[in-house]
């Protein structure tokens, strides 16, 4: 791990409890693709986007979300964190989601495209789907507040809601 990697993990490592989105947006502040080398965490699957875990701890956990074109996420939440997103690598399409009060449905009302160098909030309310829809690589870095361990996934047909949980995918893959 590089030195200026290491900086930015100790910068998010000094937040306190749950850090506002001025707090998050500040902590990568004057962040660029070129500071960070982290190849060795970019790794990308055949069969969905990968999630490549750089740094986690009690406060918080810096993943590398990595997409081949066409790859993309469930819709989901993120339970009880909060986060960053920044774009290393590629544009990222991110659809927003609302439940719907009425019938508990979810609906998506926004979609945005987030390129190279910017970044995208998480709050507790955040429910999206992040996809590659070009024809590059995408690679993602996210940090999560606390670290992330459980997410709701929700589908577009019906009000069931599946979980996630980071014990599972670790017993998935080990």
């Amino acid at each position: 791990m590089n030195a200026s990697l290491k900086k930015y993990i100790a910068r998010f490592e000094s937040l306190q409890g749950i850090p506002s989105e001025e707090e998050l947006r500040n902590s990568f502040g004057g962040l660029h693709q070129e500071q960070l080398s982290i190849e060795e965490y970019t790794r990308f699957s055949g069969t969905g986007y990968q999630r490549n875990v750089i740094n986690a701890s009690a406060t918080c956990e810096l993943i590398a979300l990595c997409f081949k074109p066409g790859q993309y996420t469930s819709i989901h939440d993120h339970g009880g964190s909060v986060g960053i997103a920044f774009v290393y690598k590629g544009t990222m399409t991110e659809e927003l989601f609302e439940k719907q009060q009425s019938s508990g449905m979810i609906a998506p009302f926004a979609k945005n495209s987030v390129s190279a160098n910017e970044v995208s909030c998480i709050d507790l309310s955040t429910i999206h789907r992040v996809s590659n829809v070009h024809d590059d690589g995408l690679v993602v870095i996210t940090v999560y507040f606390p670290p992330l361990v459980a997410m709701n996934i929700y589908n577009t047909e019906n009000t069931l809601v599946e979980k996630w949980t980071a014990a599972a995918q670790r017993k998935q893959y080990s």
